[in-house]
């Protein structure tokens, strides 16, 4: 799956994928200082069964998250 954020200067963030029983499957970041603008990043999901995951995006100036399908 196929990921991209904006962020509006620069800044550390952590995007990590969280099944619906709230646990991490997958650290795609953590604590990565970038600059700001359009991010992209890939979760190789092939090995995740399929369903419904968390993504989300915590910066310093907050928390982001979407649900995606994994079919």
């Amino acid at each position: 799956m196929h990921f991209e954020f904006v962020l509006g200067h620069p800044d550390a963030y952590s995007l990590a994928v969280y099944n619906v029983l709230g646990r991490v499957v997958a650290s795609l970041s953590h604590g990565c200082t970038v600059a700001g603008g359009w991010h992209q990043t890939e979760w190789v999901a092939e090995q995740a069964p399929n369903g419904v995951y968390l993504v989300r995006l915590t910066t310093a100036s907050g928390t982001q998250q979407v649900r995606v399908a994994q079919q």
